[in-house]
């Protein structure tokens, strides 16, 4: 509770140092801290800041309805926010001993949630922009499939921290590739696809955001396939 600043900075990435995605690992775990010291200084459980990252995740979301791109880039900073209160709430957890099972449910629910969300109203978004129904309905579809992931196992709050960082882990080659999907399924990160269609939206003045809940859609769908096959296999 009473952990000074910089204590609070090493306590954040040893605690994910082992298991973390490479923008959570080098961003938010070095960001994390300043929100940590705050709110044990206010009072606030680790429940509250998962409730209040989840609402600022799903407002967040309803900017991406706008068809301008200000709002768009609001949402995107909203949802950095969420990740950042996302690693804030199990650092305070762990430091309260407050760690509960209704806790862990509804950080796990999350992410499928909020990830979910935001492309659902971004595919709106993108229609509001265009017009096009093809368009609406397969954006759209990436939403369903991200929904389905979460009941089939494969995209829960642990699923979406596995394949990170780790200064120690030799096998550089399979864990760039599994960040890699996690940096196209996951609306956290610059390198992410939104991030570059909105930074592409600025330079050329362009409508490029249309394509994030595409390409979002066609990774769910990839992802949905493989873990069918996955489960024919286990059935075999």
């Amino acid at each position: 509770m009473g952990k000074s600043l910089s204590e609070l900075r090493d306590f954040a990435v040893d605690k994910k140092g082992e298991n973390e995605t490479v923008y959570a690992y080098f961003f938010l775990r070095r960001l994390s801290p300043f929100f940590t010291w705050i709110f044990l200084r206010l009072g606030a459980s680790a429940n509250m800041i998962t409730f209040l990252g989840l609402v600022m995740a799903v407002a967040g979301s309803f900017m991406f309805y706008s068809t301008s791109l200000v709002y768009w880039v609001i949402g995107w900073v909203m949802y950095q926010l969420y990740y950042v209160l996302d690693c804030s709430d199990g650092e305070i957890a762990v430091l309260t001993d407050s760690t509960s099972d209704f806790g862990g449910f509804l950080d796990k629910i999350s992410h499928p949630i909020t990830n979910s969300f935001i492309i659902y109203v971004s595919a709106f978004g993108a229609y509001r922009m265009t017009g096009s129904v093809p368009l609406l309905t397969f954006s759209a579809s990436g939403g369903i499939m991200f929904t389905l992931l979460s009941l089939l196992g494969e995209y829960g709050n642990d699923e979406a921290h596995s394949g990170g960082y780790s200064p120690r882990d030799k096998n550089i080659i399979r864990k760039a590739i599994d960040t890699g999907k996690h940096l196209v399924t996951s609306p956290g990160g610059i390198t992410h696809p939104l991030a570059g269609f909105l930074a592409l939206d600025a330079i050329t003045g362009g409508s490029w955001r249309i394509f994030y809940p595409v390409a979002a859609s066609t990774a769910a769908t990839f992802l949905v396939i493989k873990r069918f096959r996955s489960i024919k296999e286990d059935m075999k």
